[in-house]
């Protein structure tokens, strides 16, 4: 072998290495992946999905997610079963949130103006005694919400509202 052939041997070595860890970058490996399920995305349901450090890295099918497995990847076969991916607040108040639509509500940061209008509204529905709750009235906003509020919107029921600061 001449010098010649050597230098491009090794030149031909060189460029082969750099492209196969460009390679290897380009596909990181998994720390999970999850495959034979219905994973639901904003595109339709597929069957197998990659993840990286909490962050979602392929997304298809099998084939797909595939070139991402290495020797440390976690693999499990959902079996079917339903993947919804993203972020998901599981802290929820179904009561609350029910009670406060049966509520005299009206926007945070509403003026006096529109607040009292929205009791106005609220007291017209309700027998004379009854209580109103109800909120979101800005209390740092306002100087005196109580009375710029209370004063003129009703005087046939009870009031209670709840103030957000």
């Amino acid at each position: 072998m001449n010098s010649r052939t050597l230098a491009h041997s090794l030149c031909a070595m060189v460029v082969a290495t750099a492209y196969a860890s460009l390679a290897a970058a380009a596909t990181p490996e998994a720390d999970l992946i999850l495959d034979h399920g219905a994973i639901h995305t904003p595109s339709g349901v597929v069957s197998a999905i990659a993840i990286k450090n909490g962050v979602i890295i392929a997304i298809g099918d099998e084939a797909a997610v595939d070139a991402h497995k290495g020797q440390k990847t976690r693999v499990m076969d959902l079996h079917g079963d339903a993947v919804l991916p993203g972020l998901h607040d599981m802290h929820v108040h179904p009561m609350g949130a029910g009670l406060a639509k049966l509520a005299c509500n009206f926007p945070q940061g509403s003026s006096p103006a529109v607040v009292r209008a929205a009791v106005q509204r609220c007291a017209a529905k309700h027998a004379p005694g009854e209580w109103i709750t109800g909120g979101q009235w800005d209390s740092c906003a306002l100087s005196s919400p109580n009375s710029q509020i209370s004063s003129g919107a009703t005087s046939s029921v009870e009031l209670t509202l709840t103030a957000y600061c």
